[in-house]
């Protein structure tokens, strides 16, 4: 299990993503990780950037790792609290199959 995350933190320091690149937590059900990152989004009229958060469902392909599922999984969230609450069902919602 800590082997799958080891290497998933390996790759996704290769391949971040553009907008939340900062990994906050992983959670990891076989080979389907549900991760919560951070970034900052585009300034708005004022000139600030507010802080963004990412969840993303991955599952381990052999030595890489996909992004899978719909919108309704892979999710863009101003509230870290938020996007943390949804990791968690996705991650409850893996547990159940």
């Amino acid at each position: 299990m800590k082997t799958t995350i080891i290497k998933f933190n390996r790759w996704q320091r290769q391949h971040p993503n553009f907008m939340t690149p900062n990994i906050e937590r992983i959670k990891l059900h076989k080979n389907t990780i549900v991760e919560v990152s951070s970034g900052r989004g585009f300034p708005n009229s004022k000139g600030k950037a507010p802080n963004i958060y990412g969840v993303s469902v991955i599952r381990r392909q052999g030595s890489t790792f996909k992004t899978t599922g719909s919108m309704r999984w892979n999710k863009m969230f101003y509230s870290k609290a938020r996007a943390i609450s949804h990791a968690n069902k996705l991650m409850v919602n893996f547990k159940k199959r």
